[in-house]
């Protein structure tokens, strides 16, 4: 999340990047594992001392990391949790569809691309977004080669239970917790008057989700814990 901070030492508003990570483990329940807030572009090594942090306080294991297409975070996530599934964000995918092509192609491509995340298994998924990507490849090459290139990162939810899978291909949970944080944003009038502001918020709302909203597990993955066991055990040889 990118928002403006005041930094009160120097009396000039700057531009800062919030880091969140959101955890659900085997029962279902969510927790914000802590947020980070970094003064200047995200990049790549922000995050990695993000994961080193997260390893240092005990997360050692990770079977599914879901995230936006941020630059350096798959090398960063391969580097710390290297037999971790990785999964990009499919609404931004669409987005970015809809950004890079042609109208009338965007259409096509996007209602397809919901077809393929309705496949049976992800060969299926697979086979199936490698040739969407064919069919727009002479339009639009450099473009389809880099996505056909991530088809595991995008389709790596169609390997889970297909109960579950429709809380694993977008980030959804954790736009939703940005998105309560816009709102103080521009309550305050388009910016953080300081970081010690910006840290008292985000801890009231946490203090919210996890007390009040997020006090009930989902009972969908909590269904499926058994299968979702036998997957870490098997992914970490345990």
């Amino acid at each position: 999340y990118v928002c403006d901070i005041k930094d009160i030492e120097k009396n000039k508003v700057k531009q800062a990047c919030i880091y969140t990570v959101i955890g659900i483990d085997f029962e279902g329940n969510k927790q914000i594992l802590g947020y980070w807030t970094v003064f200047g572009a995200e990049n790549k090594s922000d995050w990695l001392k993000i994961f080193h942090d997260l390893v240092n306080r005990g997360l050692k294991k990770i079977l599914m990391i879901i995230s936006d297409d941020f630059t350096g975070i798959t090398e960063a996530i391969r580097s710390i949790y290297p037999k971790t599934y990785i999964q990009k964000c499919c609404l931004h995918l669409i987005r970015n569809i809809k950004r890079r092509v042609a109208r009338e192609d965007a259409k096509e491509f996007i209602k397809e691309f919901k077809m393929i995340k309705e496949s049976k298994n992800y060969e299926e998924g697979k086979e199936r977004f490698e040739s969407l990507c064919d069919k727009f490849s002479e339009k639009y090459k450099s473009y389809m080669e880099m996505i056909k290139g991530k088809v595991k990162e995008y389709l790596a939810f169609l390997k889970f239970p297909e109960e579950v899978r429709k809380y694993l291909h977008s980030t959804n949970i954790v736009e939703n917790f940005n998105c309560l944080i816009e709102k103080e944003r521009i309550r305050l009038g388009g910016y953080f008057q300081s970081q010690r502001i910006a840290d008292r918020i985000i801890y009231l709302k946490i203090e919210h989700l996890h007390n009040r909203v997020w006090n009930k597990p989902i009972p969908i993955i909590a269904s499926k814990k058994y299968e979702i066991s036998q997957m870490f055990e098997l992914t970490f040889g345990e």
